[in-house]
């Protein structure tokens, strides 16, 4: 089961990545594992890492960016990344993750939470990105699992064998009658 993006986030938050990167760090590692932690690679897909420590993966995730930047994910140099920057930015923007990063209001003030909040990419959709935020999550746990795939492909072929019968049977029965309202139709409209 996929992690939720507001666990991944903290993940990212305790391993130091902050502000914008922090963002992009939850995106990469919906991009490059679907959200779940126990794929080779953890989290964030690193090569010969293996999965079921998120907390672990994103230290080490933290360690790798800090030395050579985003450029060594294909997720992100795919930008696939993009397409999880909304519920990213959600669940950045959540209480928790404030909190691990010291902006909760008590500390640093309504004030400073909500700019720090509307700096984030896509703050202005943030409403719309919450509510999308567990939508968004199961779609691309839906869609990273290959068992899903196999499923498809079973409904596609099985409805294509049923399409296939269906013709079999009733051509006997509408195939003559289809042909003579054709000879009809020759006879009145010369083609």
């Amino acid at each position: 089961m996929p992690l939720n993006p507001v666990t991944v986030a903290e993940h990212a938050a305790r391993a130091g990545w902050r502000g914008t990167e922090l963002v992009t760090a939850v995106a990469v590692a919906y991009a490059a594992s679907g959200g779940f932690p126990e794929r080779a690679g953890g989290l964030w897909a690193l090569p010969g890492e293996p999965g079921g420590d998120p907390a672990g993966n994103a230290v080490k995730a933290h360690t790798r960016w800090g030395s050579g930047g985003w450029s060594q994910w294909p997720a992100y140099t795919s930008r696939k990344y993009l397409l999880f920057m909304p519920p990213a930015t959600a669940a950045v923007a959540a209480a928790t993750v404030k909190d691990i990063i010291g902006l909760d209001q008590a500390k640093a003030g309504a004030k400073a939470v909500q700019e720090a909040v509307t700096e984030l990419p896509g703050a202005d959709v943030l409403d719309t990105a919450r509510s999308a935020l567990s939508f968004v999550a199961k779609a691309g746990g839906w869609l990273a699992n290959p068992d899903n795939w196999t499923r498809v492909a079973r409904v596609v072929v099985g409805g294509g064998m049923i399409i296939a019968a269906v013709v079999m049977v009733t051509r006997p029965y509408a195939e003559q009658p289809l042909l003579n309202a054709v000879g009809k139709i020759k006879k009145v409209i010369p083609i």
